[in-house]
């Protein structure tokens, strides 16, 4: 606001004030943007002169779908001015609304998305994925990584790029193996135990002199001599803690992270800097806890050592081409301005899009910002939008039932195309059963059935019972797979 009383002073001499904007794309009141500026212009000016009032109405990037999606979107807003959108662009593409299993079965479902479009002649660089919040960076990344497709952060960094994550990832490589002395160097002072650089750097001296790894030197009590001061109680701290934690490197990863966490006091360490940036930090922490437990339940044999391994797999950079075509990964905040032929926009349910935390100062105006922010990124869609959700999602620890965004169903049906999930019984194809008509009970060993994804595969064992069931399945094109049936999906293929 003070930005535009500024301005109207400037030009209060001779009453020329021109602005351009778009309230439907009003999407930074957390950084101080006043929506009223513009909704208010005409009253706030009218009684000095005449304002004429242009509306650009002919939109020249997205097809008819798109457009009429969003349109009907945005009109539930009340704090807005009427325009009518004309597309100016025909396409006979609807947009396609999926509904998924679970932040891996979305990741994977943008990934195919991908691929298909890649296969129909498009280049990497000309599709966009787009999220609420970094955190969900992390299912996204690994499933481009193990599908070979190169992709970009912009507006931010890779997941296990991220400090608290890279923190983190370091204890444990530590755990795993005490020499390494790049994890050692990262950690020693993180959370602050006033180890200065100075310190730091006299351990390192004398561990290379006697051929020790810092951990080695760190621990040992000879170390307390070349310190004084804080850095002495810190080094004692330091040691302390690697040895409690030592005996975790035997375990599962969820244990050994969680006792990290706990151990280090992380989460307050991360209270001390920005609410908001704090806030994204320990989300991203949640995730990487997550993505531990995740691991630990696909491969119950793999332990520290294995999760560790997959997590390089994952965020090894060194397979991609810095200046080859990529897929871009953004928040949809990054995304204003933004133009692509292909998008894909993830994580559509309540709780996400809208964001719990917009709705709770003021619910009506933080709904109408995040329907502000979705009508954004629908229209960086030029020829093709695919909109995702899951119906369980492991967020802060809890694997939790989400419900569909609201936003959902403000769009009108017209433009919309939503996959049936299964296939149609009057259709020369195979003939499915599924969950809600059989329950589980022919998931039995040596069924054959079919994944969305996977594609065919046959039954090789059970876990569990009920909604705790897991499906063990050996696909032709994917190798085995450990499933939770409740979502999964699975089709019993009957003849």
């Amino acid at each position: 606001h003070v930005q535009y009383r500024l301005t109207r002073h400037l030009a209060s001499a001779y009453g020329n004030l021109t602005v351009c904007g778009d309230p439907d794309q009003s999407i930074y009141g957390w950084r101080g943007a006043d929506i009223k500026n513009i909704l208010d212009f005409e009253r706030e000016l009218g009684g000095e002169r005449p304002v004429v009032v242009v509306k650009l109405e002919h939109n020249y990037r997205s097809a008819r779908a798109i457009l009429g999606a969003a349109q009907g979107l945005i009109r539930h807003n009340l704090a807005r001015k009427e325009k009518e959108l004309i597309a100016t662009r025909e396409s006979e593409r609807k947009v396609r609304v999926l509904e998924c299993g679970d932040e891996n079965d979305e990741a994977r479902s943008i990934v195919e998305g991908v691929r298909d479009a890649l296969a129909r002649g498009l280049t990497p660089e000309r599709m966009a994925v787009f999220y609420r919040t970094n955190f969900m960076q992390r299912a996204l990344e690994r499933a481009f990584r193990l599908a070979g497709i190169p992709y970009q952060i912009v507006g931010g960094v890779e997941f296990y790029e991220r400090r608290e994550v890279r923190d983190l990832v370091s204890y444990l490589r530590l755990l795993v193996n005490p020499r390494d002395d790049a994890a050692c160097a990262r950690v020693i002072n993180v959370p602050g135990r006033g180890i200065g650089a100075k310190s730091v750097e006299e351990l390192a001296r004398v561990a290379a002199e006697r051929a020790f790894s810092l951990h080695a030197l760190a621990t040992a009590p000879e170390a307390l001599e070349l310190v004084k001061g804080k850095a002495r109680k810190g080094l004692e701290a330091f040691a302390k803690l690697l040895r409690e934690l030592a005996p975790r490197a035997a375990g599962p990863a969820e244990d050994a992270l969680a006792a990290v966490v706990e151990g280090t006091n992380y989460f307050a360490h991360l209270a001390t800097g920005d609410d908001a940036e704090a806030a994204a930090r320990v989300e991203n922490v949640e995730e990487l806890l997550a993505g531990a437990r995740e691991y630990d339940q696909e491969n119950p044999q793999g332990g520290l050592r294995g999760y560790l391994e997959d997590v390089a797999l994952v965020s090894d950079v060194d397979g991609f081409e810095e200046a080859s075509p990529r897929v871009t990964l953004m928040t949809l905040h990054s995304s204003k301005g933004l133009e692509f032929p292909v998008v894909f926009i993830a994580g559509l349910e309540e709780g996400l899009l809208p964001h719990a935390l917009a709705l709770d100062e003021d619910p009506e105006a933080g709904a109408e910002e995040e329907r502000r922010l979705l009508y954004v990124g629908i229209t960086r869609a030029m020829d093709e939008l695919t909109l995702t959700h899951a119906k369980l999602r492991l967020h802060f620890g809890e694997t939790a039932w989400q419900t569909p965004s609201r936003f959902l169903a403000e769009l009108p049906g017209e433009w919309l195309d939503t996959p049936s999930l299964l296939a149609d019984e009057e259709s020369d194809g195979p003939v499915f059963v599924s969950e809600e008509e059989e329950s589980y009970g022919e998931l039995t060993v040596g069924a054959r059935v079919e994944h969305d994804h996977f594609g065919y595969g046959v039954v090789e064992g059970t876990r569990g019972a009920g909604a705790s069931l897991k499906v063990v399945v050996h696909f032709a094109s994917a190798g085995t797979r450990t499933l939770m049936a409740q979502y999964a999906r699975l089709r019993v293929v009957r003849r």
